[in-house]
């Protein structure tokens, strides 16, 4: 039976620092079996740069009015969309302290085709835990998730940003703090501090 403690989480394209400050402190279950939501973080990420706030999306081909569950959703292969996210986390990092610590692994990620995006997302949550230093396995839901004792998060990152701690971002000289990005956002600012920051991290509704 589940426990108050646990939480139903979603499985995120370069999820944020709530996410993973949700994977590292909680009894966490991942649905797959949910109904894939269009304009989630199920297949975008947010960033920033001079400008401010930025999305990057992976393409997906969803059946219009047809309900899918995440597992069967594919990833679009029409346009060259790695390269171009590659090229927009450079341009928007390239005055970062860290991106050249973790530069070859971005690209190689990159430059790689997924047919799933389930596929694409773990490959994606793999090589952030690599970047952390800390293993975190993900427990897959065998069948879908219909109630839980304790919190369910599938659809908490689509309307609005969670507030977390400030840290130094690249354009802070010029801009406010951006909450709720991608923790690649994190990690490329504040390097190996992205690991206790995550771990500290106070929860906001």
């Amino acid at each position: 039976m589940a426990s108050v403690e646990e939480v139903i989480l979603t499985l995120p394209y370069f999820g944020n620092i709530d996410h993973y400050a949700q994977l590292l402190s909680t009894d966490a279950w991942i649905d797959v079996h949910e109904h894939y939501q269009k304009q989630s973080c199920r297949n975008r990420m947010y960033l920033c740069d001079a400008q401010g706030r930025f999305s990057l999306t992976a393409p997906v081909l969803h059946k219009s009015g047809e309900k899918e569950t995440l597992k069967e959703i594919r990833l679009s292969a029409k346009e060259d969309w790695q390269s171009n996210h590659w090229k927009a986390i450079k341009s928007a990092y390239g005055a970062s302290p860290f991106l050249m610590y973790y530069e070859m692994e971005l690209k190689t990620f990159f430059s790689q085709d997924f047919e799933l995006l389930i596929d694409l997302n773990q490959a994606a949550h793999e090589m952030i835990c690599g970047f952390l230093k800390c293993p975190i396995p993900l427990r897959f839901s065998e069948s879908y998730i219909e109630s839980t004792y304790g919190e369910d998060h599938r659809g908490r990152y689509k309307h609005h940003f969670l507030e977390c701690e400030t840290y130094i971002q690249v354009f802070t000289d010029r801009q406010p703090f951006f909450p709720g990005l991608s923790v690649l956002d994190l990690i490329l600012c504040i390097g190996p501090e992205a690991l206790p920051y995550l771990i500290n991290h106070t929860f906001s509704s």
